[in-house]
């Protein structure tokens, strides 16, 4: 679900960027010819800095197309986490940093159009089948990465809940692994990566959060013919070549975790009413699987009461002396009883069996469609979602 924000035009026409910069703009590039960036050290597969100081990611990328289009050059400045760089460029020790809009910054930086829309989801444990909706998260701890502005967005939208902030998004998801923490919540690329990147196979995603996180280019606030130029170079970016960073960075979003589930779903209501019919069954209430149970031990109990009465009529008809066991009062009648009881034992507990195993196996193929669904349905909405802000950025370019 995570997608670069659909904002291009034909290769053709961006093919010569400088044609659509003013005079000024013009000048003021040949003026600042080096640009110094810095952006968030750890939050791949977003951005980050390797061993070697070089940043990479999705952020990363697209830098070196708005660089390639306009003919400047990005100066990168690493740094150990995101507070120092949040510091860097209060300070101006940097011209642009890769940021979310919010009040506070805003005092010190312009915006540029998003570069990417990134929606917050929650994360729990597979095992926690009593958490469905965000109001179940009431009580429970809930773990969130710290310093990042969805944050401020997250505590106003679910007041209810309480959250404990951990420093990077890789310390959430083994939060929840190690049961720590019951979720958190995080944007869904970083959330994936994390799960792949360390092999985690216990964890799913419940539902989105209803806030997303909508990433720009954060400029020096004195700088605003900056803001002007990127803006136009980042409208030059074309859906293909967007496409082309999602595919190298995020391939199979959905692939490590285990479902998305759509907002107001009733899948939850619908496992919790096969939960009962298979319940009734298990006890004996009505049913089909339920008359099956009970036509069999009767079928039983009758085949053993021909078999008892079969014997004493041979028995007359050759003339031959029944057991002595047979001539005791009620034995003909015991022993019936005995070998119903005892296949009843037997029959009944195959059943229970098979009726657990059945249970099992449609739960677990009712949970694998419903993340098949889930999965194409998110798809669908981000294909959907990116087609029409291509659509918007055609209509107004004309």
């Amino acid at each position: 679900m995570l997608y670069l924000v659909a904002a291009g035009t034909a290769v053709g026409q961006v093919s010569d960027l400088h044609s659509d910069l003013t005079p000024a703009e013009r000048a003021w590039l040949t003026d600042h010819p080096a640009i110094r960036f810095t952006g968030d050290p750890s939050w791949l597969p977003i951005e980050a800095f390797d061993k070697d100081g070089r940043h990479t990611g999705i952020v990363a990328d697209s830098l070196r197309l708005v660089e390639g289009k306009i003919g400047l050059s990005f100066t990168i400045l690493p740094t150990a986490n995101w507070s120092e760089s949040l510091q860097l460029a209060k300070d101006r020790r940097v011209d642009v940093i890769s940021a979310m809009e919010n009040t506070n910054r805003r005092t010190y930086l312009r915006f540029t159009r998003p570069v990417m829309e990134l929606p917050v989801v929650v994360t729990v444990r597979r095992d926690s089948t009593d958490l469905r909706t965000v109001d179940d998260l009431i009580g429970r701890r809930i773990v969130t990465p710290k310093d990042h502005a969805y944050v401020g967005q997250l505590k106003r939208k679910h007041r209810g809940i309480a959250f404990t902030y951990l420093s990077t998004g890789r310390d959430c998801v083994l939060a929840v692994s190690s049961g720590e923490a019951d979720a958190m919540m995080a944007t869904l690329a970083i959330t994936n990566h994390e799960i792949g990147e360390l092999g985690l196979s216990g964890l799913r995603v419940m539902s989105p959060t209803g806030v997303s996180m909508q990433l720009g280019l954060g400029v020096r606030s004195d700088w605003p013919e900056l803001v002007s130029i990127l803006n136009k170079a980042l409208g030059s970016i074309t859906v293909a070549e967007k496409a082309a960073i999602r595919q190298r960075w995020i391939p199979n979003l959905e692939t490590n975790v285990l479902g998305v589930a759509a907002p107001q779903s009733t899948a939850p209501d619908r496992a919790a009413q096969r939960e009962a019919e298979y319940e009734s069954w298990g006890a004996g209430g009505v049913g089909e699987e339920g008359n099956g149970v009970a036509g069999m031990l009767v079928l039983t109990c009758g085949l053993l009461a021909v078999l008892v009465g079969g014997i004493c009529g041979l028995a007359k008809v050759t003339g031959r002396q029944l057991p002595s066991w047979l001539h005791r009062p009620g034995s003909r009648t015991a022993l019936p009883t005995a070998m119903a009881g005892f296949l009843t034992i037997v029959v009944g507990g195959s059943m229970v069996g098979l009726r657990k195993l059945k249970r099992h196996t449609r739960l677990s193929t009712g949970e694998s469609l419903q993340v098949v669904v889930r999965t194409t349905e998110a798809t669908l909405e981000v294909w959907a979602d990116a087609e029409k802000e291509l659509v918007q950025s055609l209509a107004g370019s004309t």
